[in-house]
């Protein structure tokens, strides 16, 4: 009874939250914009002002007379946290916005999340890699810390700049009770042994095969049976969804265990070892409905991104998608056009010039190659994706080498930029020289601007 009246308490505080931009939490954060929620939380973008502000996140929670000051502490001990690959948190506190007594949690901004990404396609083999990896080694840090995540699935991966990070305002110690609303992703022993580790595996077997098949594990008999993870899914990550969606927590794989068999070498190609192509810096950052498992969409863009730039990878972050070559363009010279031009997809060998009218840059490129990409794979970016390609000129024109100034936050596009430097020429000189190739990546096409450095 207790439980049913916090929530419908809840609802009525967050119903029409999004009246409250433009309000000020606890004199310090200026709610600039609802980004979504769920019956019993909000979040805002807001920004850290100081001499340099910069973008943040805020969660407003209710806070219940009876818990409060429980959730205040756990929410301390996560802000104690700190990994790459952890969301941070900045602080947490109390806050009243006209009758209603809430908590708050400031919080690293974040581009997208995965639940963003799998409506549109699955990840490829290699993404699946790149995102399990930091996964996995967060995973590791919040256990061997005395903390369980309790809440992992796709609304709660997520990227941030170059970064995979998990949530990080939903860990809580080992034991405690598991939310009163069930999800798909909660393991079947929630009910009665509360949030634990082994939780967190069966959740993560779960998030593994929905990201490779855009679906759930079929799971006829909750109360006896255990799921069946049947599809098409590359044999390594088949065993790992199996022996994490054991019914038995203590027979379930650990995640040391989930770690060396996807390191292990593999008999199918499609999860070899990782390419010789740059793996990402870190990897990406997310959205924001983090702990409240509320999965946004449409209009809300990002849970919190205004400019959405990024994940389109994360997950995308992730890597791979099926490889499209490169479009080769015209020759450019004085009559170049605009270096904005976009390349649209719908046009097979469309000719758009990407350098600077007039300039002493544009004369000298004699061959400039557009990547190609499926309208599919444009359809997953939010706003703008860069990568910038660092390209090493001979004397002849030609490429030589090339390295990443910049690789983004996906491997896909970053390997389709790369592709296409390395066919770029220039006009002959007597010394070598570098150029920096950037790739801008939208959902109406590609440009690209080059600039000579050296």
């Amino acid at each position: 009874m207790l439980e049913a009246t916090q929530r419908a308490s809840a609802e009525i505080v967050f119903e029409q939250s999004k009246q409250w931009e433009g309000q000020v939490v606890n004199g310090t954060y200026p709610l600039r914009q609802y980004v979504g929620g769920s019956d019993h939380s909000a979040v805002f973008l807001t920004e850290i002002l100081s001499e340099n502000p910069r973008k943040a996140a805020i969660k407003l929670i209710a806070a219940h007379e009876a818990n409060a000051d429980i959730q205040l502490g756990r929410l301390k001990l996560a802000a104690k946290l700190s990994h790459p690959h952890l969301l941070q948190i900045f602080e947490v506190g109390k806050c009243q916005l006209e009758d209603h007594q809430l908590l708050f949690v400031a919080m690293e901004y974040a581009d997208e999340t995965l639940s963003q990404i799998l409506p549109q396609r699955p990840l490829s083999p290699q993404e699946t890699r790149d995102l399990l990896t930091p996964a996995l080694d967060t995973l590791a840090f919040i256990h061997n810390n005395g903390f369980a995540h309790g809440h992992l699935k796709p609304a709660n991966i997520l990227v941030a700049g170059e970064q995979i990070k998990l949530s990080s305002d939903g860990l809580c110690r080992p034991g405690s009770p598991a939310s009163v609303q069930s999800t798909a992703y909660d393991p079947p022993e929630a009910s009665n042994e509360g949030v634990t580790p082994a939780g967190d595996v069966w959740s993560l077997g779960v998030t593994l095969f929905e990201a490779l098949t855009q679906r759930l594990p079929n799971w006829t008999d909750r109360l006896r049976s255990e799921p069946t993870p049947s599809g098409k899914m590359p044999e390594a990550f088949a065993e790992i969804a199996k022996h994490c969606l054991v019914r038995d927590p203590r027979s379930r794989w650990t995640i040391a265990q989930i770690g060396s068999r996807l390191n292990a070498p593999s008999r199918s190609p499609a999860i070899s070892a990782p390419s010789s192509s740059p793996t990402m810096k870190e990897q990406p950052k997310a959205k924001l409905d983090t702990a409240s498992g509320n999965q946004q969409k449409g209009n809300n863009k990002w849970l919190y991104a205004i400019p959405i730039a990024a994940m389109v990878g994360i997950i995308l972050l992730l890597a791979g998608l099926p490889h499209h070559g490169p479009r080769q363009q015209r020759r450019v010279g004085e009559n170049a056009t605009s270096s904005a031009q976009a390349v649209p997809h719908s046009s097979a060998r469309a000719e758009a010039a990407t350098v600077t009218p007039g300039t002493s840059d544009a004369k000298q490129v004699v061959r400039q190659v557009v990547p190609e990409v499926p309208q599919k794979s444009l359809r997953t970016i939010q706003g703008r994706l860069k990568v910038t390609v660092r390209a090493h000129v001979d004397g002849r024109g030609s490429v030589e080498r090339a390295e990443f100034a910049s690789a983004g936050p996906s491997r896909y596009f970053a390997n389709l930029a790369m592709q296409s430097a390395r066919e770029w020429t220039f006009a002959p000189t007597q010394n070598a020289r570098t150029w920096l190739l950037q790739f801008t990546f939208t959902r109406s096409g590609v440009t690209v601007q080059p600039r000579q450095i050296g």
